[in-house]
């Protein structure tokens, strides 16, 4: 996966796009990070980086099947973040 060497390129980056664009960006970059951790068999440990890029780019999914897909999984994430925290609170780790 790609990161700007510095935290200010990247930031410098992000403010020079569009919205419309930014979200183009976070739905292609979850859309290729599921790819990618489904293939290496680490979407598990990626789910929660994966949501947040759909998050913020599931106006841009290029049909209605394609949002249904995507607000299951950031549900289900949300749902499996929901269990962790809930473990974590309880003295489970």
């Amino acid at each position: 996966m790609y990161q700007f060497a510095h935290d200010r390129f990247q930031q410098v980056f992000y403010t020079t796009l569009s919205e419309k664009t930014r979200a183009s960006v976070h739905y292609l970059l979850g859309k290729r990070y599921e790819e990618y951790s489904r293939a290496a068999g680490v979407l598990d440990e990626r789910a929660s980086e994966i949501a947040d890029h759909y998050a913020m780019g599931l106006g841009e999914a290029e049909d209605q099947e394609e949002r249904r897909r995507i607000q299951e999984f950031l549900l289900g994430t949300a749902h499996r973040c929901g269990l962790v925290s809930a473990f974590d609170t309880a003295g489970g780790t």
